[in-house]
């Protein structure tokens, strides 16, 4: 009888019946579950927990694991279906857009990337802190160019999650995109002191100090991305960059006392540098 009593309380804390702060240890343990298994466990949670930021996050990543095998489209319409089902569900508002940026991305219209706005807009509605949906309307206008709303949005995020790694690159990438360089780099800096192993940190914060003429760290950030993995598509491209600039550096011909050569740059974000005259 004891035994049964340990395992009902035990069974309790794990799913939060007992009213205390989710552990990540328990987070953890649901990566053990099958998907659809893992699904309704976090469901629950969420009711149980609905201020845990964490969970809608954690939810929105295992169901898209039930929609991934599915083509674009009929991702799209099993994704609308499920949110007719509930459709005050941010989690699947968002994943939504997910499906049409995908469409986008496959070259079935631009168009998409206004529905996907819309989708992610509506989710962030929803659920405010809901930091994967805030993050995801900042993506689309920075895609879009408007570099201004995409501050904005992101500044939501890290009022979220002011830790955020990937907020502060993006932030960083939209002010690089409106000439602020100076707050590109700190964001970048406040980036790497939380993760020092950030591909896209270190390449972003390549790229402004290539921009500021600060050739020997830009190539020192490059080299540094592809130290941490050199396999990536980031370190690819930075391996290009730095190679690149070490020729422009040993190769530059002065024309009246100054530099002629000019060197082109495009950051992992859509950004451009270009490291020329003084």
């Amino acid at each position: 009888m004891r035994t049964r009593l340990i395992s009902i309380v035990l069974l309790a804390m794990f799913l939060g019946g007992c009213g205390g702060p989710l552990s990540e240890k328990q987070l953890a343990a649901l990566e053990d579950l099958p998907v659809a298994e893992r699904v309704q466990r976090l469901e629950a949670l969420m009711a149980k927990h609905p201020d845990d930021e964490r969970l809608p996050n954690l939810l929105g990543s295992a169901r898209w694991q039930l929609y991934e095998p599915l083509e674009p489209q009929a991702r799209v319409e099993t994704v609308k279906g499920d949110l007719r089902a509930d459709p005050e569900n941010a989690v699947i508002s968002k994943l939504l857009g997910d499906a049409f940026y995908d469409l986008a991305m496959a070259g079935q219209g631009s168009g998409y990337l206004d529905s996907a706005l819309f989708a992610y807009e509506n989710a962030a509605l929803k659920a405010p802190r809901y930091l994967a949906a805030v993050g995801s309307v900042g993506a689309l206008y920075d895609e879009k160019e408007d570099y201004e709303q995409a501050v904005t949005w992101y500044e939501q995020a890290l009022a979220i999650d002011p830790l955020d790694v990937t907020t502060l690159c993006n932030i960083g990438a939209s002010h690089y995109n409106q000439g602020h360089y100076d707050v590109a780099v700190d964001y970048y800096r406040q980036a790497l002191a939380l993760d020092p192993d950030s591909q896209d940190a270190h390449y972003n914060l390549g790229v402004a100090f290539a921009e500021a003429n600060i050739y020997r760290e830009a190539i020192s950030e490059w080299r540094a991305v592809v130290a941490i993995d050199s396999t990536t598509a980031v370190a690819l491209q930075a391996a290009k960059n730095a190679d690149l600039l070490e020729d422009v550096l040993q190769e530059t011909i002065y024309r009246h006392g100054r530099k002629s050569r000019r060197l082109r740059l495009e950051d992992s974000a859509g950004g451009r540098g270009q490291p020329g005259d003084d």
